[in-house]
């Protein structure tokens, strides 16, 4: 058995710890939101490590799982499947369908301009309040024919209570009749920026599917490679067993049997070489499909021949044309230009009036109670309707300075675009002639 003081020493000890673990939690509790201490090494924030650990118990939502694709790991996924496992999974086409679908609810909010605006409110309760009154005496005298009082005097005063019980329901709309286009260029605005968000949005797919065409190509010339420098690889050993057997024989001299060597070895780390690039270019199409690294996929070979039919040098035009019109960075390009000349119709039509109905019903019932008497009162309608214009004449040159903005603002995308749609055609024309089937597959596929 410990003698007493060994027993205080344990009991001192474990407190100590106890009391310097909840002074480390209260200070991670309460410690402020501060940027690093110093530019010359990484830092940790307090609240780092809470951030690892649920990165660490991260899993997929149900709604994230109902966009996993089954993958068999015994079937072979031809470029077709791919792109369709691809456009189902690659998290980026849900996030420009988000991006759509909020470009398409503002379309809607703009709208909600048009209509009258109604709110209904209710109120009930009770107040109680005084009045001060003064007392008066009449002196003594005749009535002056002046008009004043001056025979009147105050001689002292007191209050009045009063009790009021009030309850009331009120309608109230408010309804813009004209305000000379404003409300119509909010709402072409808003279209023009949905039509960025729908071609963004096929913009995205055609990315994706371009780029799990170039890079299941890739894998495919990657594929070849390896099997080329196998064969080279296959060649110069048999070389080298040829050089050691004529060696062994005295029919070959040393510096050819090393020089059957050394191709060997350069075969053998070509060979090596390839294979990386076959893993790398793996990787890169299993990324571009949206799946993880690690999941084994079988992918088929390239086909024997390609069912792009050859263009001739009269249809290059015409296909260079077709391409420019259905780019969608283009189109978006196009809509954002028409957006910004919008905003220059919505800044211009704040100089007009705007006409504005307000009108409102209620229902009040209020009873009031003076020095304690019995409530009366009662409940009557009451509703009105109002007019209203209202005409801008100084805001300190607010609007000229919002009009310049907005004509600046619209100036660059409206110089850029023509320069943009040269450039793409330019860079589609050093591409022509249009002979090899590798440029003939990049002229269809690649539109973004």
């Amino acid at each position: 058995m410990k003698p007493w003081w060994g027993l205080s020493q344990g009991v001192v000890q474990t407190s100590f710890i106890i009391a310097a673990e909840s002074l480390v939690i209260v200070g991670i509790a309460f410690a402020r939101d501060e940027p690093p201490p110093s530019p010359v090494r990484p830092w940790a924030p307090p609240t780092l490590p809470r951030y690892e650990g649920e990165l660490r118990q991260y899993q997929p939502t149900e709604a994230e799982r109902l966009y996993l694709p089954a993958i068999d790991p015994r079937k072979t996924y031809n470029l077709a499947e791919l792109i369709d496992i691809a456009q189902r999974s690659n998290p980026e086409t849900r996030v420009a369908w988000q991006r759509a679908r909020m470009a398409a609810a503002a379309v809607g909010l703009t709208e909600s301009a048009y209509y009258p605006y109604i709110v209904a409110a209710a109120v009930g309760g009770y107040d109680r309040a005084f009045i001060p009154f003064p007392t008066l005496r009449v002196k003594q005298q005749p009535p002056p024919t002046n008009g004043n009082l001056p025979n009147v005097e105050i001689v002292g005063g007191g209050t009045l209570i009063t009790q009021s019980l009030l309850a009331r329901g009120e309608l109230t709309a408010k309804w813009l009749l004209l305000d000379f286009g404003e409300r119509k260029a909010i709402r072409e605005g808003a279209r023009e920026k949905l039509m960025m968000a729908n071609v963004g949005f096929n913009g995205t797919h055609q990315k994706i599917v371009f780029d799990v065409t170039d890079r299941f190509y890739q894998l495919g010339t990657a594929r070849q490679k390896v099997m080329v420098t196998q064969s080279a690889l296959d060649a110069a050993k048999t070389v080298e067993q040829a050089a050691q057997a004529r060696f062994d024989t005295g029919l070959a001299t040393k510096p050819e049997l090393l020089q059957a060597q050394q191709q060997s070895a350069q075969s053998n780390f070509d060979l090596q070489a390839s294979l990386g690039s076959e893993s790398d270019a793996r990787v890169a199409l299993i990324e571009s499909i949206g799946l993880m690294p690690t999941v084994s996929l079988k992918v088929a070979d390239l086909p024997e021949t390609s069912h792009l039919t050859a263009q001739t040098a009269d249809s290059v035009g015409e296909l260079i044309t077709k391409a420019l019109s259905q780019r969608p960075d283009l189109v978006a390009k196009l809509a954002n230009v028409r957006s910004k000349e919008q905003d220059i119709l919505k800044v211009r039509a704040e100089y007009y009036p705007k006409v504005t109905l307000d009108a409102h019903a209620s229902e009040t019932e209020l009873d009031v109670s003076i020095a304690n008497s019995d409530f009366f009162g009662g409940a009557r309608p009451t509703f009105g309707a109002f007019l209203t214009m209202n005409v801008p004449i100084f805001d300190g040159f607010a609007r000229r300075h919002k009009l310049d903005i907005a004509e600046a603002t619209c100036i660059k995308p409206r110089m850029n675009l023509p320069e943009r749609v040269t450039r793409r055609r330019e860079k589609c024309g050093r591409r022509t002639p249009i002979t090899k089937p590798r440029s003939r597959n990049r002229m269809r596929l690649k539109s973004y």
